[in-house]
């Protein structure tokens, strides 16, 4: 959630402890895929990987930052 939402729903007493654990989860996730995209973009132009083969490379070091 953005942080002024985040804010709001603590003012509002909307949220809680499993809202901010699941929050937390998801920018744990965000920040992996940040990283494995900026890693395959690297690699990618050092592999000289045509445009056309890019979807298939990145779902696969997509799907391995995740595991």
């Amino acid at each position: 959630y953005h942080e002024g939402a985040k804010k709001y729903f603590k003012e509002t007493g909307v949220w809680t402890p499993e809202l901010e654990a699941r929050d937390a989860e998801y920018l744990a996730v965000e920040k992996k895929l940040k990283a494995a995209w900026e890693a395959a973009i690297d690699e990618a132009v050092a592999k000289k990987i045509p445009v056309k083969d890019f979807p298939k490379f990145w779902l696969a070091k997509r799907e391995a930052a995740l595991k």
